[in-house]
């Protein structure tokens, strides 16, 4: 334990040291530079231009929160600046991040949009109830709950009719419920005295006609 606290030390010892010179070097070249009065477009060109020199690599120069703000100090361009450099003048490493965050942007607003997709899918899954027409419930001076209780009973009718649709089946023309599978005479189960005004509801409600055959005989 003691060894490997030791050799973590010295580790840290031996990379400070080597920041500690990598520091002097770039100040004594950054030095240079003013003394000959040499202008660079942007902090990568400076960096480029340093890791020339230096034998430290421009993505280290960058990187190391130390070397970059020698590098944005001599630029006179303060840390809450670089945000603002152009992409044109912006080293790669900094055009990487942006791009990487606008990436991670874009995706963000993928997933937003696929949610909404889904929530306008369900919403349009769900039929929304037509209101009543001129003529059928409720009638004049009747309550919204009148029109409601209506609508129950036409939605459960609408599913009885669905699951018997092989033999129960609706005659708009007549305005009528008819078995098929009845005698003629006796195919009629609800005529136009009590089916008007639920076949009239039926018809404004086209989603729910789907799999109701007409029976014309």
């Amino acid at each position: 334990m003691t060894k490997s606290l030791r050799g973590a030390a010295n580790i840290k010892k031996f990379n400070d040291e080597r920041e500690q010179q990598a520091l002097a070097l770039i100040k004594s070249e950054l030095a240079k530079c003013k003394k000959h009065k040499m202008v660079f477009r942007s902090l990568g060109a400076l960096a480029e231009y340093l890791g020339a020199i230096t034998n430290i690599h421009r993505t280290t120069l960058m990187r190391n929160p130390r070397y970059k703000s020698l590098l944005a100090e001599h630029s006179g361009i303060p840390e809450t600046q670089w945000a603002a450099v152009r992409d044109e003048d912006a080293p790669p490493e900094v055009l990487r991040a942006r791009m990487l965050a606008l990436k991670l942007e874009n995706s963000n607003l993928q997933d937003k949009l696929k949610r909404l997709e889904t929530y306008i899918q369900r919403k349009e899954e769900v039929p929304a109830l037509s209101a009543p027409a001129e003529g059928v419930l409720p009638a004049p001076g009747g309550s919204n709950a009148d029109y409601l209780a209506f609508v129950d009973t036409a939605m459960a009718l609408t599913a009885l009719l669905e699951r018997l649709k092989d033999s129960m089946v609706i005659n708009f023309e007549r305005k009528s419920i008819v078995d098929l599978s009845a005698r003629t005479s006796q195919r009629v189960v609800i005529g136009p005295e009590r089916a008007t005004a639920y076949l009239e509801w039926l018809q404004q409600q086209k989603h729910l006609l789907l799999g109701l055959a007409d029976g014309n005989q």
